[in-house]
């Protein structure tokens, strides 16, 4: 923290003075936010909270393992991309042409990045189990599989937060998590009569249903209609199941190749997918368009960054 403090005053020099002169709209804030993280946090975690006291402990430990690997992307590489949509968003809030591409945008990109991850899973999770944690712990392997739903409503979820908090929709977000969590707690506890992998799928189809639909209703304030919203999401899934297709096509011993190979192969042909899908609808969405400029830009700068250290 004290570091951050200090590096804060290189990055700009506006001194911070302590008063009171915004307390009531700071505190109206703040009380939202503060209930709305004990809600949220509730929500994310009632799965494990029900698991752990009505399933046996060897279970409980599978779960949990199963369940940080397959939420570990959305943790530690969605999340952090989309921490920066929160500014961006709120700057263009007054702007809404803008504010309306740059939630397209987004939805798109974070969709592009998780629905390949979510693909690959459902289809490796065995052998990636094995590659990971060995031969022991392929019983963890259906859950993982079970998972793969709530790993893209996690990423979503980022998005959402991030829209609600840049609309200045605190109370809303929390009344949603209340609501969700609600919901989600009763199937669970109405799912006990059944075996954990049946919980567990359970738990994320309703999570994938909730984000979907949550997300897709709230852009519809900003002027996203219902069937933009639906392709700018699920339209990735359906290219990301095509490059799994293709690789099982190209490689019919795609299953006995190992979980790094088939990842390889996968991700080359998911990548040429989308640059194609992209190219293609250019000049029809403003969202892909972006997208295929950027990572083109991108493409660009890392090539010649090559170049100039092959030089040296």
């Amino acid at each position: 923290v004290i570091v951050a403090i200090l590096v804060s005053f290189r990055v700009s020099k506006y001194l911070p003075n302590f008063c009171f002169t915004n307390i009531v709209p700071q505190w109206n804030f703040s009380k939202w936010m503060l209930s709305r993280g004990f809600i949220g946090f509730l929500r994310a975690q009632i799965d494990t909270f029900i698991v752990s006291a009505y399933y046996p402990v060897a279970l409980f430990g599978q779960f949990s393992l199963a369940r940080e690997i397959t939420i570990m992307p959305a943790n530690e590489v969605i999340s952090p991309a989309a921490q920066p949509l929160l500014s961006s968003f709120s700057r263009a809030r007054s702007k809404p042409p803008e504010f309306r591409k740059q939630i397209s945008v987004a939805m798109l990109a974070i969709s592009l990045l998780i629905s390949p991850i979510c693909v690959y899973l459902f289809l490796y999770s065995e052998p990636l189990v094995s590659l990971i944690l060995g031969d022991n712990w392929t019983e963890s392997a259906p859950m993982m599989k079970a998972m793969t739903p709530l790993l893209f409503g996690f990423a979503l979820g980022g998005i959402t937060n991030s829209l609600l908090i840049a609309l200045n929709r605190i109370k809303t977000l929390f009344w949603y998590d209340l609501i969700s969590l609600s919901i989600i707690a009763s199937a669970l506890f109405a799912s006990l009569q059944f075996d954990l992998i049946s919980l567990i799928w359970v738990r994320s189809v309703l999570g994938f249903i909730l984000s979907v639909s949550v997300m897709i209703y709230f852009t519809s304030y900003i002027g996203v209609t219902f069937f933009n919203g639906i392709l700018l999401i699920l339209s990735p899934l359906f290219l990301a199941a095509i490059a799994s297709l293709l690789t099982i096509l190209l490689v019919p011993s795609m299953f006995e190749n190992g979980a790094i190979v088939n990842a390889f192969i996968y991700s080359i042909l998911y990548v040429i997918i989308v640059f194609t899908t992209l190219k293609l609808m250019q000049s029809k969405s403003k969202s892909c368009d972006y997208l295929l400029n950027l990572s083109l830009e991108i493409v660009n700068k890392n090539i010649s960054r090559l170049v100039q250290l092959r030089a040296r």
